[in-house]
């Protein structure tokens, strides 16, 4: 449905709307099944301790899926500690909306549940494994080949249109939000994990060993696991550019059987998660935090001794990030149509409007999708912001910009 906003009078004659961020909100953390805060006692724990598998914890926004045992899935609302039954194995999660999406059987394949409403609707049929982009809400699903790779399919998940996009390796898979690319990891043999190209439908190998990945929205870069066998040694976080040029590599301080990355789009935190056993099998593990751009640490590591069993898993859950890419189109009659790129899964966008630059004389509701038009709009010099908030709170304004209505 097309959403257009008439303005029949000045901007300054509506007044402004008495809409106002929250205090920016900071990061919490759930790790080893219990939330934890990842601000001031960095580590401390929010809330009783969840029954959950930490390794199968899909999520991000207020909704959490995991998988115990498999094709049997949990919710939990983030926000109540309260968990329900869901048929069917979880492949993936829109962290903007209430959605998720399950993998029935084999014949009659993934689903789309609304957990708001509890309505669901089959979305794709036989499917491998699937992720999601929120930005554009399209679905990255995968059907099996003879070769030992997957075709990639983009499903527009609001009616159902699938395309062949391209092939990959198989293994699991992540997109960007915006669509625009899918990864897998792949660490049986060289090359060890791939990017495709969803326009081009180009695909870029790699050959540095990761086990997983992880997308920085912050900084449009992967992060990836580097295991060096499972005892033995010390495992690494390796970064890469979108496209999977090589950047980096941090050893981790212990972690010699699992670790997992996740990063806050809202306060660009990088989160490690690391669990190791010693030659005693005690096992150990370490919460780390550091600068997702200079990878400089910002808490004192958080150790927890005398685990029995591995404890991998970190999922932030915070406020979206600073909108990006804010564009402004400007036609005869008053017309104005904005559009930007979603950062850290906002679920709704407010609009900050001056008539001088770093003024707010009106904030406008413009919804949930990533654009907003206007008709009727008076003549004059226009700047504006775009923030986004979720259940977690307001996010940062993003760069101002001009806009000119003649």
């Amino acid at each position: 449905m097309t959403r257009v906003r008439t303005v029949v009078a000045g901007l300054l004659a509506v007044g402004v709307l008495a809409i106002t961020s929250s205090a920016f909100a900071q990061d919490a953390l759930l790790v080893g099944g219990q939330f934890v805060s990842a601000s001031r006692n960095f580590g401390a724990p929010l809330g009783p301790g969840m029954p959950l598998h930490p390794d199968s914890v899909f999520g991000g926004g207020r909704y959490a899926v995991f998988t115990i045992p498999q094709y049997n899935s949990y919710l939990l609302d983030t926000r109540t500690g309260a968990t329900r039954g869901i048929q069917g194995q979880v492949v993936a999660v829109d962290r903007a909306r209430p959605h998720m999406f399950v993998l029935r059987n084999w014949v009659d394949s993934v689903w789309l549940v609304n957990v708001a409403t509890g309505q669901e609707r089959r979305v794709f049929g036989q499917a491998v494994g699937c992720a999601h982009a929120y930005s554009v809400d399209v679905l990255f699903c995968t059907t099996d080949r003879t070769d030992g790779r997957v075709d990639v399919h983009a499903v527009a998940v609001s009616t159902g249109a699938s395309r062949l996009v391209g092939v990959l390796p198989a293994g699991p898979l992540l997109a960007t939000p915006d669509g625009r690319r899918v990864f897998t990891p792949w660490a049986a043999t060289a090359p060890y994990h791939a990017m495709l190209d969803v326009e081009s439908g180009r695909v870029v190998t790699a050959d540095t060993s990761v086990e997983q990945l992880t997308y920085d929205e912050v900084n449009d870069r992967v992060f990836g696991f580097r295991g060096v066998g499972r005892i033995a040694g010390r495992h690494t976080i390796v970064a890469f550019t979108k496209d999977l040029e090589r950047l980096g590599e941090m050893p981790l301080n212990q972690a010699n059987w699992c670790a997992q990355v996740d990063v806050s789009p809202h306060t660009g935190r990088l989160y490690i998660n690391e669990f190791a056993f010693d030659a005693a099998g005690v096992g150990h593990g370490s919460l780390w935090a550091f600068d997702s751009a200079s990878f400089a640490p910002l808490e004192p590591v958080v150790r927890r001794d005398g685990v029995d069993q591995p404890r991998c898993g970190v999922t932030v859950l915070t406020a979206p990030g600073r909108p990006r890419h804010v564009t402004a189109t400007a036609a005869t009659g008053g017309y104005v149509y904005l559009s930007w790129t979603n950062v850290g899964a906002a679920s709704n966008f407010v609009l900050d409007i001056g008539v001088g630059p770093g003024r707010t004389d009106l904030s406008v509701l413009v919804g949930t999708e990533p654009w907003a038009a206007f008709v009727g709009v008076p003549p004059g010099t226009y700047y504006v912001r775009v923030r986004g908030g979720n259940d977690f709170g307001g996010g940062r304004p993003s760069d101002e910009i001009q806009v000119v209505v003649r």
